[in-house]
């Protein structure tokens, strides 16, 4: 359900980039786009709760007139909403467009070369498990070399803190 978004992200970013040649500044301008993009549905979300909190007190009213009878509260409650032209639910679909558009663009970061680039997935765990297997290979042959520099990285560390300490 996300995914068909974080492709459709993908392309936005990776056009946006191949105009302006900057990660920095196509992730930016990206981000503002989207924006752009939820700003109606965040000014209904705001219009429907100011709603909510208008019609608050007819709510309350009736809750207390049909404490005892759920049947008629809730067909009560229904009228005021007619009459107030408002949906219980209208602030609950905006807020999960939101919420699935801002998945998308998490799914987006998660995997960039997924969406952006279009590089099957499973191509780049193939190359992943590729290198970790060789940087693997490559610290268990230095391994006696490995502990001589590691022990050089602690005295730099060491050192670097004890001058920092002075100042």
């Amino acid at each position: 359900m996300i995914a068909p978004f974080a492709n459709l992200f993908g392309y936005i970013l990776n056009f946006i980039y191949n105009i302006v040649n900057n990660y920095g500044l196509a992730i930016i301008i990206f981000s503002i786009l989207i924006k752009i993009i939820l700003l109606p549905l965040s000014i209904k979300q705001q219009k429907t709760m100011k709603k909510t909190t208008k019609i608050q007190n007819k709510l309350k009213e009736i809750q207390f007139k049909y404490k005892n009878d759920p049947e008629n509260l809730n067909r009560a409650t229904m009228e005021l909403y007619k009459t107030e032209n408002m949906s219980p639910f209208s602030g609950c679909f905006s807020g999960i467009v939101q919420i699935i558009l801002l998945f998308a663009v998490f799914y987006l970061v998660r995997s960039p070369l997924t969406y952006m680039k279009k590089i099957d997935a499973n191509i780049i765990n193939k190359y992943t498990i590729y290198i970790i297997n060789l940087l693997l290979e490559i610290l268990l042959y230095h391994k006696e070399n490995l502990k001589y520099l590691v022990y050089v990285y602690l005295k730099i560390l060491l050192l670097y803190f004890l001058i920092l300490r002075l100042y």
